[in-house]
């Protein structure tokens, strides 16, 4: 089974610009929830501190808010639903962003204009909530 998540996602990456994914777990609650779609748009380019992004974690694919970027080129994340970052990402484990989430009952269009300031004030809300945390646990 592992072998063939890996090979999935390596053909997802090579076959298009777009792939449907579906989704497991609450880390992203509430936009997120289990068995819904996402629409990933492939590579790296245009991705912005608020993104949601999709990228490799060993066999698993992870679908998680940009929260910072790092000097190396890679990327801080997390779960909406979580209080932590995520390991930092290196561009190679980066799918591509999240352009559209798809509910039961339609679709959410993330890079509407509307949303686009949404995301990008959730990714400073989590990252300035990271920075309070540290600083009142010393």
């Amino acid at each position: 089974m592992e072998a063939t998540i890996a090979s999935a996602v390596a053909a997802w990456i090579e076959v298009g610009k777009r792939s449907r994914l579906r989704t497991s777990g609450q880390s992203m609650a509430p936009l997120l929830r289990e068995g819904w779609m996402v629409l990933v748009e492939h590579g790296r380019e245009n991705i912005r501190r608020g993104d949601v992004i999709a990228y490799r974690a060993g066999e698993r694919v992870v679908v998680h808010r940009v929260v910072r970027f790092l000097a190396d080129g890679g990327l801080l994340t997390k779960g909406d639903g979580r209080s932590g970052f995520d390991p930092p990402v290196v561009p190679a484990q980066i799918i591509g962003r999240v352009v559209s989430v798809i509910t039961p009952w339609g679709s959410i269009n993330l890079m509407a204009p509307w949303c686009r300031v949404g995301q990008s004030l959730l990714g400073w809300a989590s990252h300035v909530a990271e920075r309070m945390r540290a600083l009142w646990s010393h």
